[in-house]
């Protein structure tokens, strides 16, 4: 009797744990869906690869009063869009309605990240003959404040690695020389006044 008791004990208590946790999965995967299958993400580069910043993003939905409406990229150059009605999407940068890409909400699988690439570069400074002077490479990494005092013989010069580690402070007095030669770690520490001796 005492067996019986058990055995069903033991029944009762898996059945109880599998429904438990049939509905623990059911309403987990509900909830990642909801999260996964209502967003559109994506990012802008430029014609260098550089990410596009505070770049306006369109998104209309289809047949819908008043469906247009915009957010704007981050400093990474992406975007995010959470918590969509239900409807298919147009999607594309300002004045670029011509590379409009389209997602349906919700969407079946994997949501794959846009990417839209502008056919032309950002310039960085303000300074439009230091801008053309930069490499492409050094033109992704390059801090903006040091790029607006760069002397334009160094910026033909300077290299990646101490373009994105450059002092801003110490950038108008880098010399070619210097620029060709200068490591990351010395871009990162050099003084105004160390790199004005040298």
């Amino acid at each position: 009797m005492l067996t019986k008791q058990f055995n069903f004990r033991k029944i009762h208590t898996n059945r109880h744990f599998g429904l438990t946790t049939g509905i623990f999965l059911v309403l987990t995967g509900t909830f990642s869906n909801a999260l996964a299958l209502r967003l559109i993400e994506g990012s802008v580069i430029d014609s260098g690869g550089r990410p596009v910043d505070q770049c306006t993003i369109i998104y209309e939905l289809e047949g819908a009063k008043g469906g247009v409406k915009s957010t704007v990229t981050d400093f990474t150059g992406e975007f995010y869009i959470n918590d969509l009605p239900d409807g298919r999407y147009i999607v594309y940068p300002v004045g670029m309605k011509n590379q409009a890409e389209e997602t349906s909400i919700p969407s079946v699988g994997t949501v794959k990240p846009m990417q839209f690439r502008l056919n032309y570069l950002i310039p960085i400074v303000f300074n439009p003959q230091i801008d053309s002077l930069l490499s492409d490479s050094v033109r992704k990494v390059i801090n903006r404040d040091a790029a607006l005092t760069l002397n334009p013989d160094a910026a033909k010069t300077i290299t990646p690695a101490a373009a994105s580690k450059i002092n801003p402070s110490a950038a108008e007095v880098i010399t070619p020389k210097m620029a060709k030669s200068l490591s990351s770690e010395e871009a990162k520490i050099i003084s105004k006044e160390e790199a004005s001796k040298q």
